[in-house]
Order: C-alpha cells, then structure tokens, then sequence
C-alpha cells in the first residue's frame, strides 16, 4: 500500500517554493502550504500557536500601569527615567521628554488597545539622544536565538528611528550590541518587523552583578551617535508606539495580549507596587509591649533583593531588615493606643537602571 509523504521547508525554503499545482508541503513549525505551480510559498495555513508567554518582553501593550501612565519633563533629574512599567526613557545632552500612555491617538486601527506616546526635546547638541529601553535580567537568555521584533509606530513627521539589542556582562567582558534596522516612520500607524540573529557567548564570559540583554528604540542621536544609529540626527516631535513583542521565531507572529494579572506578574518580577494596608502586630519584647512589626510577602518574588520605600502610619521610627527575594521585615513602635501601627504601601524595585 503506498502512503503519501509530504515534502518538509523551513518557512524560508517555503517562501520562494513553487512547487506544482495541488502540491502540500509540510512548513516545519508552522502549518501546511498548498501550491498551485505559479506563486512562491503558496497558500499557508498555520497550526493554532499553543504556547504562551512567547513575548520576551514585559509590558509590550503598556496594560500595567503600576507607575502610572504620565511622565511630564522626564528626566526630573539625572539621565534616565523609569516610565511606564518595563520601560525607561534615557537622554544625554540635556534633551527631555514627556511620556504617556492613552487609548486615544489609536486612529481607529482595530489590532491595538492603548499606545505609548514620546514627545521629545532635543537639547540638539552632538552628545544629545532620547532613547527608550527594557532590560531582562541575564546575558544568555537572547544568545545565539534567531530573534523577530515587531510592533506599531507612527511620527508627527517623517522620521527614521533605530533599533538596537545588546548584552551588557557587568564585567570586564566587552558588550555586545548590534543594530537590528531602522524603522521609517510616518504619520501613519505602521507594523514593523524585524528578524535577526543575536550574537553568540563569548567563549571567555565572566558575568557580574545585574548583568543583562537590553533592547532600545533610539529616537533621536546627535553626530556623536551617527557611526551607532546611522545618522538618524536629533529631532523635537512625538512618537507613538503600540504592542511590542519580541519573540525567538524566524517570523512574527500576531501579538500575545495577556490576561491583565498575568502580564501583571511578568512585570511584578521587577517592579511591584502595593497600595494595600497592612496591619503590623505587636512585637513580644522583654522591656516594652509597644513595639510593632511583621513579615510582608511580596504579591510575586523578584528577580533579586528590590530597593524597597515603604509609607507608614501610627508608627515611630520604623525600619526595614531581612529584605529577600521572598518579602521583608518591618519594626517599629506604635504612637496611638486608638488606631493600629500600618504600612500603607510599598514600591519594591528591582529594575535594572540604565
């Protein structure tokens, strides 16, 4: 009895296949195409994509807004800015941004649900750029992987941007970066995608602390950065990006909008923000009953030990110890007989800084 084998392509091999008319062909990791003998790749039907979580970015559609959603003259001061949650706005020579996120200037494009909107102020100088970044905590988790960046932008303006990714070791090991591509944007909303391999390890690699792999959309350089960007130049105007996934894919795929508290944990794992009142008991004490405290998990562990400003009330000289990857610990002593000793919220931040 005879059975039919299928001839198996990458996507690539498929995309430039003719093949004959009526001819199935099995594209490896995605689906079936039928060809009809004219047009290269055929017809491709994609298998339904089960896995979740394949967005290696946080926050991509800018739905967590623990950090707010408004930033007016960003940076307050020195040269970065922790904006919408997942993402910094950096600046060099004297340039200055407002940020922020609105379901408004969407221009009826159905595929998105809010936009990050960036207007720059270019201090217009050589050393001037605006840039906005994520981090994610380690130097592997890119290295080696055939990567696609896709995502929406527009511009008040023609106006060309660079995209760059990179690992920075935190040790004498040199970084690494690479310019994935230049996105010419206009006044339209427009996709953009990008496929690149990201660089292999070092075969020496040592690694240090906070060491990690960072992605930026650089908006406007002065001739400084000509020889990185490509000679975008500086430039004052407004930027609106919308859904921005990263993935490890030869192609892109639509974008992964998470359930609201599960992108909420992705983000947590960095940067977690509680406006909750949490009741501090009392302490047992050999000299005093009026001493308070008590263990506060966090609602998701950090990737590290975060910087924790905690807010108090009904509590004297309060502090902080045995601060983990898992909670921490508050001590301090009640200062009303009528009303419980409290936390009344917490930002615990273990963001990588630029």
């Amino acid at each position: 009895m005879s059975r039919l084998i299928l001839n198996n392509l990458t996507f690539q091999q498929n995309a430039s296949y003719i093949g004959f008319n009526g001819e199935v062909v099995n594209v490896i990791g995605y689906g079936t195409a039928v060809h009809n003998g004219v047009k290269p790749g055929g017809v491709l039907y994609e298998k339904q994509k089960m896995i979740a979580g394949r967005n290696l970015l946080r926050n991509g559609d800018f739905a967590v807004q623990q950090n707010g959603n408004q930033w007016i003259g960003v940076p307050t001061s020195g040269d970065y800015e922790y904006i919408v949650d997942g993402w910094f706005y950096q600046r060099s020579g004297n340039s200055k941004a407002n940020a922020a996120v609105s379901e408004s200037n969407l221009d009826n494009l159905s595929d998105i649900q809010r936009a990050l909107r960036v207007t720059t102020f270019s201090g217009g100088s050589p050393s001037a750029f605006s840039v906005i970044s994520q981090r994610k905590a380690g130097v592997l988790v890119f290295s080696g992987k055939t990567l696609t960046l896709s995502f929406y932008a527009k511009c008040n303006n023609q106006r060309s941007i660079a995209i760059e990714v990179g690992n920075d070791f935190k040790s004498s090991v040199v970084n690494q970066r690479m310019m994935i591509g230049r996105a010419d944007l206009t006044t339209k909303w427009q996709k953009f995608v990008f496929t690149f391999n990201f660089p292999n390890r070092p075969s020496v690699m040592t690694r240090g602390v906070d060491h990690h792999s960072w992605l930026y959309f650089w908006l406007e350089a002065g001739d400084n950065f000509n020889s990185r960007t490509g000679g975008i130049n500086t430039y004052s105007g407004t930027f609106d990006f919308a859904d921005i996934q990263l993935e490890e894919s030869e192609r892109d795929t639509p974008f992964e909008r998470l359930e609201y508290t599960k992108s909420l944990g992705n983000v947590r794992e960095y940067f977690e923000k509680v406006n909750s009142v949490i009741s501090l008991s009392k302490y047992g004490n050999s000299t005093s009953n009026d001493k308070v405290g008590g263990y506060i998990p966090y609602a998701i562990p950090k990737r590290k030990a975060p910087v924790l400003t905690p807010s108090y009330d009904f509590v004297d000289a309060p502090s902080l110890f045995g601060i983990s990857e898992q909670g921490f610990n508050v001590v301090g002593t009640a200062n009303n007989a009528d009303s419980v000793a409290r936390v009344l919220g917490y930002t615990a931040n273990s963001e990588i800084t630029p």
